[in-house]
């Protein structure tokens, strides 16, 4: 690892230790669990035992690393290509063939705003524009953000030859593998030794919502696999130079960002990581052409897929739902838990006739309140950030069981 990566690695670990440290804490002392109801339980645990558990799992995991045997084979592993390339291919396989025999074996079908957006695909491509048009529970009226996805998932029944979960699963399947193949050649780039990096494939066939969220035919599982596979050529290019590397790295996230905005974020992250390797070793044109070509492709990203999709349906679509209700949601307590979604930025945009101003001003008034409580009462607005991060954080499977009911 570079010098100038030693340091990025060292600004980063340093920013995110008080965070796990603080997750950390949290699941010691208590956990979440929520229902089929929406609804969010927080327990108190046992800490003797999770303090003994953590200290026996450490412990063991020290005691066989240095274990003679093992200590050889990953040696082995780090020297030998050839057995590292079968056991990297067989981790990717099992990933593979688990995550395969999961959703086959169950086929979960998709609820709430995945089942709203692929009937809104479906109909798309079958001509049938009625979500775009304004008015109530017309999806993609109230969330145009999501005319992006709807474009990919148009583009895969059409390919298909019309809906079918299990196309979306089996890609659900092959993206989850790209994720841990590419998170882990992303552990190497930053330092860690390959014997390592099959470690981090071993951790996603281990973690059990790798493979429960194979059924979640949603944005989330694709947007975010090929925003680390765009991660990982971006570093890949930063460490040899290859401008095909870009290229892929750019495609990998315009897909990404389409299939789910949230991942815009990565991008950010990209463009700081190219800044920072443009200043310290002084390659500031590199940086900054990959840097306009990522930007550029973004820009597009956002506006051609809704331009398309509108072209095609002859339906114009606005901002929808302001962004500030969104906001309004997460600071609102619910029925759920607090600052989770409710139906509020719907029936807010009902009662203001559909009119997005409205609707704004609505959800401003309602922000304004709510930070105005939480300033009167600083206990109450801590409770309430505390009890947020735990019910995201802190429940076991990570809202696996919980987001396919089951």
């Amino acid at each position: 690892m570079k010098k100038s990566d030693s340091f990025y690695v060292y600004a980063i670990t340093i920013f995110f230790v008080p965070i796990m440290l603080t997750l950390l804490f949290m699941s010691a002392v208590s956990t979440s669990y929520v229902t089929w109801a929406d609804e969010v339980f927080f327990l108190k645990d046992n800490v003797l035992v999770n303090v003994i558990v953590s200290v026996v799992f450490t412990g063991s995991v020290i005691f066989f690393s240095y274990l003679r045997p093992l200590k050889q084979l990953y040696k082995k592993i780090n020297e030998d290509d050839r057995l590292f390339l079968i056991l990297r291919t067989g981790l990717l396989a099992l990933l593979f063939l688990m995550s395969l025999a999961w959703v086959f074996g169950t086929q979960f079908v998709p609820f709430g705003d995945a089942w709203w957006l692929h009937d809104a695909a479906d109909k798309y491509v079958n001509g049938d524009y009625e979500a775009f048009k304004n008015g109530w529970f017309n999806y993609l009226d109230m969330y145009p953000f999501q005319s992006r996805t709807l474009f990919l998932f148009s583009l895969i029944d059409s390919l298909s030859g019309g809906y079918k979960l299990m196309v979306y699963q089996t890609l659900n399947c092959i993206v989850t593998v790209i994720m841990a193949s590419s998170l882990s050649h992303i552990s190497v780039l930053m330092g860690s030794e390959r014997a390592t990096g099959l470690i981090v494939i071993l951790i996603f066939v281990l973690w059990t919502p790798t493979i429960l969220y194979n059924s979640f035919v949603y944005g989330n599982v694709p947007g975010l696999s090929l925003a680390v596979l765009s991660l990982d050529l971006w570093l890949r290019f930063f460490d040899k130079g290859k401008i095909s590397q870009v290229a892929l790295s750019v495609i990998a996230f315009a897909l990404s960002f389409c299939f789910k905005s949230n991942y815009l974020i990565v991008a950010i992250a990209m463009l700081i990581y190219a800044v920072f390797k443009g200043i310290s070793e002084k390659k500031a044109l590199r940086s900054l052409i990959a840097s306009l070509i990522l930007i550029l492709v973004v820009a597009l990203s956002a506006v051609v897929p809704k331009m398309m999709v509108t072209a095609r349906s002859g339906e114009p679509l606005d901002e929808g739902i302001p962004s500030i209700s969104w906001i309004d949601i997460g600071l609102s307590e619910s029925v759920a838990g607090p600052g989770w979604y409710t139906d509020k930025a719907k029936e807010d945009y009902r009662d203001a006739g559909f009119d997005k101003e409205r609707n704004a001003e609505i959800s401003h008034k309602s922000v304004k309140e709510r930070t105005t409580i939480f300033k009167e009462d600083p206990d109450l607005a801590a409770d309430f950030m505390i009890r947020k991060i735990a019910s995201q954080w802190n429940e076991p499977t990570y809202g696996s069981f919980w987001i396919l009911r089951a």
